[in-house]
């Protein structure tokens, strides 16, 4: 049984342009679900400052001026508890409360996302009542980082399983679609061996039926004509001796070849040039990218390789 090489290349490339698109928009949505989460854990680390902010002034009109050389320890001491730091500085430049990062603080007003050894954290300074206390507000939001890594496991699984789901559902579908230009080609080979009375499947309204309708006229024109030529010369031997369908199927093969070859020593020449993958794989990438390009606009503008 001869292999279908149209079947095999239009799968895989139908395949392998529906995976990338599906695992585009896998990444884009897992992308997008991170941004979110990140921008909900600081409106969430602005909402519990401008809380803090309200309760601090409402304690310190309350306890007075006594108790508001109390009240910055006992913020410091009762939110370190959950996870939140909060370091007062006074006018005259006394410290209460330590926080887990090193760097700049940001300035009152502002806020900022610090990456270190001990993880990621939101850092926002305000001003304290009457300009009394610069209060700094540190919290960790790593747990964001973790949930992406979860997400990304899980988008992951999700990814390979539609992926499998995929392959398996293209394949009959393709197989299915493809029928009738096997069917054609086998027709097509028959009367290239000489085989007049082989006529291929005209069902459909489809250019695939409008093709095997042409064909089966000219099979049936032939065979005629030879019908013809055997009554008035018995002695005639008639056949095909060349078919220019060898020859193109041999070119767009070797094309295909020297493709993947050019691709393949184009990576290489730039790995041993620069010694990093990441180039590499950026050029072994683009470059099936940009040929996948120009065969798109190609189809897109009605032209074909037989421009000569």
């Amino acid at each position: 049984m001869r292999r279908n090489r149209l079947f095999e290349k239009s799968y895989l490339v139908t395949l392998v342009l529906f995976l990338l698109l599906l695992n585009a928009c896998i990444f884009a949505l897992g992308a997008y679900t991170y941004r979110r989460s990140q921008r909900a854990a600081l409106e969430i680390c602005r909402s519990e400052m401008a809380c803090i902010q309200e309760a601090f002034a409402r304690d310190a009109a309350v306890g007075g001026k006594d108790a508001a050389v109390l009240l910055p320890l006992s913020y410091v001491t009762f939110y370190e508890e959950d996870g939140i730091y909060l370091q007062f500085t006074d006018e005259n430049g006394g410290v209460q409360g330590e926080l887990p990062v090193e760097g700049d603080i940001p300035a009152p007003g502002n806020f900022k996302v610090a990456e270190g050894e001990s993880g990621k954290h939101v850092l926002i300074t305000e001003v304290f009542g009457d300009g009394d206390y610069t209060v700094t507000y540190v919290k960790d939001i790593g747990y964001v980082d973790l949930e992406l890594k979860r997400l990304s496991i899980a988008f992951g699984g999700v990814s390979l399983l539609a992926s499998l789901v995929l392959a398996l559902a293209l394949y009959p579908v393709q197989r299915r679609l493809l029928s009738p230009l096997e069917k054609l080609r086998d027709a097509t080979n028959a009367l290239a061996e000489g085989q007049f009375d082989v006529f291929a499947d005209e069902r459909g309204k489809d250019e695939v039926a409008q093709m095997a309708k042409d064909f089966n006229k000219m099979s049936r024109k032939l065979r005629g004509q030879m019908e013809e030529l055997k009554a008035d010369n018995r002695s005639v031997r008639y056949g095909i001796p060349y078919l220019a369908s060898d020859f193109i199927n041999l070119a767009v093969e070797s094309a295909l070849t020297n493709i993947i070859l050019g691709v393949f020593l184009a990576a290489v020449v730039v790995f041993l040039y620069l010694r990093r993958m990441g180039p590499t794989l950026a050029i072994a990438v683009s470059m099936p990218v940009c040929i996948l390009t120009v065969f798109v606009l190609m189809y897109v503008c009605d032209l074909t390789m037989n421009l000569l």
